[in-house]
């Protein structure tokens, strides 16, 4: 697997199609490699998002409350804005984040 990143995740709902992607991909991949890759229920990748280390904030450069800024993008105006946001609004978000994608990923495909 060529590429920067650290950290793959295959997730689905379904146990037993999780359990045959983790064997052929085990088997095809370099043990260096398949170490890479991680295999979640969608439950399970959310645990594992939320056990990700957080950047402190102390760590973190506070945002400049900057004027809204406009640029265009591939043809579309793209306009943004930095706002401060208290560590118990960072983590609402965060959370309301997380149950998205939570959900997102059980619906089944139309």
């Amino acid at each position: 697997m060529n590429g920067p990143f650290t950290h793959v995740a295959f997730i689905t709902a379904d146990l037993r199609k999780l359990e045959q992607v983790q064997e052929r991909v085990n088997a095809r991949l370099s043990e260096k490699d398949a170490a890479r890759v991680g295999f979640y229920q969608v439950e399970t990748f959310i645990e594992y998002l939320r056990g990700l280390p957080k950047v402190s904030v102390e760590q973190a450069a506070p945002p400049t409350p900057s004027k809204p800024t406009k640029k265009k993008v591939k043809g579309w105006t793209v306009k943004t804005k930095v706002t401060e946001q208290t560590t118990e609004e960072s983590r609402e978000r965060e959370d309301e984040a997380l149950k998205a994608i939570g959900e997102m990923l059980r619906k089944p495909p139309k």
